[in-house]
C-alpha cells in the first residue's frame, strides 16, 4: 500500500485480484470498465445509483461572475457540470465505525 491511509488504483487492483482470485490483467480490466462507465454516465447527465453505498451523478453549475485574481478584472466563468457522490446511510454508518487517531 502506498503512504498513510491512502489507497491508489493499483492497490484496489491488486486487492481485488487476490479477492476474487483473478489475474491482475482481469482485474484491472473490470475496474477499468467500471470506471469508465460512471465517468460515461456522469458525463451523459445520468445517475448510478449503486445499493447500499452511494449514488453518482452531475449537478449543473450555472454561469457566474468572477475575478482574475491577477488583474482583478471581472470574468465570466461559463456553466460547467460537476460530478457528485452521495453516500448512502449503510455506507456514513460504515465509515462512522473506525476508529479516529488523531
Amino acid at each position: 500500500m502506498t503512504k498513510g491511509n491512502t489507497k491508489t488504483k493499483a492497490d484496489i487492483i491488486k486487492l481485488v485480484a487476490q479477492k476474487c482470485d483473478i489475474t491482475i490483467i482481469s482485474a484491472t480490466s473490470i475496474i477499468d470498465a467500471f470506471f469508465d462507465e460512471v465517468k460515461n454516465e456522469i458525463a451523459n447527465g445520468g445517475k448510478i445509483n449503486i445499493p447500499k453505498f452511494g449514488i453518482f451523478e452531475s449537478i449543473l453549475r450555472s454561469s457566474r461572475i468572477g475575478r482574475n485574481p491577477q488583474t482583478g478584472e471581472t470574468i465570466t466563468i461559463n456553466a460547467s457540470k460537476a460530478p457528485k457522490f452521495k453516500a448512502s446511510s449503510e455506507f456514513k454508518k460504515h465509515a462512522n465505525k473506525v476508529e479516529i487517531n488523531i
